[in-house]
């Protein structure tokens, strides 16, 4: 018998429904406990955007009119300093490494330039990029940080 995609993909679903039926009727379903992790006090609006290994969450919370990176753990939460006179770009996402370092797009309003950056709770610091370079790509991971033109 030769079987089309459309056969395959049937026998797939009933495969996957099979396993997820069978795993709740023995005892195997998974559980998850959720945990509000709140944005930092005084800001409003906090959006997760990444998690690294050891649980600590990144989002972008909004302090004062002003979007600023935050990292977070169920004992609370902190700004993420951005370098002086840079703003993060809004369409862009921040990522946190597993070294608790925040990722990121920056830009400067006076230069009109973009920049990556690295940050933590208590400095920031601006990649260095090619001479010449001139745009920004806010796609990738941080743990394998690539810088896209």
């Amino acid at each position: 018998m030769v079987q089309t995609g459309t056969t395959r993909s049937i026998q797939l679903l009933l495969l996957i429904l099979g396993a997820c039926i069978g795993g709740s009727l023995f005892g195997t379903t998974p559980t998850y406990t959720v945990t509000v992790i709140p944005p930092p006090a005084g800001c409003q609006d906090g959006g997760v955007e990444g998690i690294n290994n050891t649980g600590t969450i990144v989002g972008v919370t909004s302090c004062s009119g002003t979007n600023l990176p935050y990292i977070g753990t169920p004992s609370g939460s902190t700004l993420v300093q951005v370098p002086a006179g840079w703003s993060l770009v809004e369409d862009c996402r921040v990522s946190i490494n597993d070294s608790g370092q925040v990722g990121g797009w920056v830009y400067n309003n006076s230069t009109e330039t973009f920049a990556p950056f690295i940050g933590t709770t208590s400095s920031a610091t601006l990649i260095p990029v090619p001479a010449g370079w001139t745009g920004h790509n806010c796609t990738g991971t941080f743990n394998n940080l690539s810088i896209n033109n």
